[in-house]
């Protein structure tokens, strides 16, 4: 036998030995393995059926949550709708104001120059009456200058 031959064969023996004590190990190891997946499974389920109540409860309250948000993007909706109209009617009736105030600035306008006019009318009447009256006084006096001549001649003087 060689040394070639002697390593072959010590190897083949290894190998041997290694894999009858993989074997072995596996079956003391495979049934732990199966125990702990089994236990693995158990803690799973445990998990699992007590998380159940709280996820149900979880879906519950987004289902209510979802209600609540609709319910407030529907306020909000109306909201912004009835700001919207809000905000045409402001602005209608600001457009309205405006014309009034327009045509009130321009009444005004011609209510003063009316009262100008007026007011200038007025003072040359006044002038003109009082100026007539003024006239129409020394006519008088010289009316009553003429009569009082009149009456002394008919009660004898010159």
């Amino acid at each position: 036998m060689s040394f070639f031959d002697f390593l072959v064969h010590a190897s083949l023996i290894l190998w041997i030995l290694f894999g009858a004590g993989l074997i072995v190990s596996l079956i003391f190891i495979v049934p732990k393995v199966l125990k702990a997946f089994a236990s693995l499974e158990r803690i799973g389920d445990a998990f699992t059926n007590r998380l159940l109540p709280i996820m149900e409860h979880l879906d519950v309250a987004a289902q209510d949550i979802a209600k609540i948000s609709n319910a407030a993007m529907s306020g909000v909706e109306r909201l912004d709708e009835t700001v919207d109209h809000v905000t045409d009617s402001v602005d209608r009736l600001l457009g309205v104001a405006e014309d009034r105030v327009s045509e009130a600035n321009a009444l005004v306008t011609v209510a003063l120059e009316e009262a100008e006019q007026t007011f200038v009318s007025t003072a040359g009447i006044l002038n003109a009456v009082r100026d007539g009256f003024g006239g129409r006084d020394r006519r008088r006096r010289k009316r009553k200058r003429k009569r009082r001549r009149k009456d002394r001649w008919l009660l004898g003087g010159s």
